[in-house]
């Protein structure tokens, strides 16, 4: 049995001295470290959403709620309910980096006493008669004046007449617990023959791609007040804010120069931040993209979509399903019709099936692409332009602009028999509104149309900056609002329905195709940096 044992170790002992050199050789092979990718840093809003900022180099995330399941996501935030903890890291999809570490566990600990909102202070005026009359303060529901500091005098109205040298101040007031009164506003004189105070210019409120807001110096303010999402006022001497996704915000100059009278609030902007992860393939096609808002963005962009726009397909090749049916691919197999989002299995215009949809109507882009047949190649044959829409729903639509319908006629699409399919948007006059779930979509087309064939002459085998368009293209062509409304309606599509898979996919293939993209898909919050 000794003998026995001793054999034993001896095997033993061979085998650990043949780990030990085999893990010394392994220890020689030379390694290569990867760089790692950042850790996301998550922050969590009141309201229970945690977020983070995108990572350079990431495919998409994985989260862990309370060291549950690992979660994989696209977007840059989460809801949480009370009590619960998220930890994030970011994944790389690129061989030349490594995954990021988990975040710290963060937890959202609900508030459950709800602080109530301030309302805003009412502006008196006073008009040459004696009639002192307020704006009306949102979710106010009366209001309370003195004058001469005498007692306080409750009223719905909105206006009182004064006799000669009385004062007047007034607040907005509410019984809902939501909301508490506002301030008196500053004490207004009625001094009969007295020149009536110059009211202040309303503030231009510019949102940069970042989120932030900055506005014009205006004569004679001393400061601003501004509002975000209907919240409280706050006073401020500078001039931007930053704002997060999805943030509104408006703006009034003030002054306590009696001389002068505070403006009104600005429009109201909203910044939209983009939700999509982009590639490092995409984020170096706008690496040249230094502005930030206003024409010079506007300016920028156009010539990156112009001179990276390669290949110009024909009118023939947009009924051709190397095209179509590889940029929408709808759910059966076929095309993608763009109203609807069923599938369309075939060409021909023809009840059932698909014909070539400009967005931008022919009739109404001023003879930019009125002609087109064969082998035009233009704007009304760019790719990141013309969608399959089925034929009869294609014909209803017509050449009617885009705008509120109020839910007028039901616009259906057809089966080869003619029965009807599906709803593809509603009819007033000669007003189209598409569906909710499109209006996104038509919204960053038409941004990419005008950024791209408004200033320039661009057609096949022209050079960038001919300059024969120039203000061809008009909001109000498309839209049927004067130029204002119409920028603000499309920018409300834009936020309101928000980038998806389907654009995404599309847009990367018309990339491959074309050579250039429509930036509006990739950054949304282009948008709101040019027109908002």
């Amino acid at each position: 049995m000794k003998r026995f044992l001793n054999t034993i170790a001896m095997c033993l002992a061979a085998m650990l001295l043949f780990c030990s050199v085999a893990g010394c050789a392994s220890d020689r092979v030379p390694t290569t470290t990867k760089p790692r990718i950042a850790t996301p840093e998550v922050t969590i809003g009141s309201d229970g959403v945690a977020s983070w900022e995108r990572v350079d180099n990431a495919l998409y995330y994985i989260y862990v709620i309370d060291g549950g399941n690992e979660n994989l996501t696209i977007d840059l935030s989460v809801q949480l309910s009370n009590d619960e903890s998220i930890t994030v890291k970011a994944v790389s999809g690129s061989e030349d980096y490594d995954d990021s570490d988990f975040s710290a566990y963060k937890t959202y600990t609900e508030n459950t006493v709800q602080q109530p909102g301030k309302l805003s202070t009412p502006q008196v005026t006073i008009a040459s008669n004696g009639v002192a009359s307020w704006s009306s303060v949102d979710n106010a529901q009366y209001y309370f004046y003195i004058i001469d500091n005498g007692t306080e005098t409750k009223t719905t109205e909105r206006s009182v007449t004064l006799t000669n040298n009385q004062t007047i101040k007034v607040k907005a007031c509410s019984d809902d617990e939501e909301y508490t009164d506002s301030d008196y506003s500053q004490i207004k004189t009625y001094i009969v023959g007295a020149p009536q105070p110059t009211k202040l210019g309303t503030p231009q409120v510019n949102i940069s791609t970042n989120g932030v807001a900055t506005w014009g110096s205006i004569a004679n303010a001393q400061y601003y007040y501004y509002v975000i999402n209907s919240g409280a006022e706050t006073k401020i001497t500078g001039r931007s804010v930053t704002l997060e996704s999805n943030q509104s915000i408006k703006v009034k100059a003030c002054s306590d120069d009696a001389n002068y009278e505070n403006s009104d609030y600005s429009q109201a902007k909203t910044y939209i931040k983009s939700s999509t992860i982009i590639s490092p393939e995409v984020q170096k096609y706008y690496s040249g993209i230094t502005a930030t808002s206003g024409n010079e963005l506007l300016g920028q962009i156009h010539d990156l979509i112009t001179t990276t726009h390669t290949y110009y397909t024909s009118y023939d090749d947009c009924k051709n399903t190397k095209y179509i049916y590889l940029t929408d691919p709808g759910p059966n197999g076929g095309a993608l019709e763009f109203y609807t989002q069923n599938s369309i299995m075939s060409f021909s215009g023809n009840p059932g099936t698909w014909n070539r949809e400009h967005v931008w109507c022919k009739s109404l882009s001023n003879g930019m692409w009125t002609d087109v047949s064969g082998g035009t190649r233009n704007g009304g044959t760019d790719l990141h332009h013309i969608r399959p829409a089925e034929g009869v729903l294609n014909s209803t639509r017509g050449s009617y602009k885009f705008g509120v319908a109020n839910g007028g006629k039901e616009a259906w699409s057809k089966d080869t028999s003619r029965n009807n399919v599906a709803v593809g948007g509603h009819i007033s006059g000669s007003t189209f509104e598409p569906l909710d779930k499109v209006k996104g979509d038509v919204a960053r087309i038409v941004f990419y149309v005008y950024t791209h064939y408004n200033t320039y002459a661009n057609v096949y085998g022209t050079t960038n900056g001919s300059g024969g368009a120039f203000g061809t293209l008009k909001f109000n062509n498309i839209v049927s609002l004067a130029e204002p409304a119409a920028i603000k309606l499309m920018l409300e599509w834009n936020a309101a329905d928000p980038v998806d898979q389907i654009e995404i996919t599309r847009n990367n293939e018309v990339y491959k195709i074309q050579g250039n993209r429509n930036p509006f898909i990739d950054h949304p919050e282009y948008a709101s940096a040019i027109w908002g």
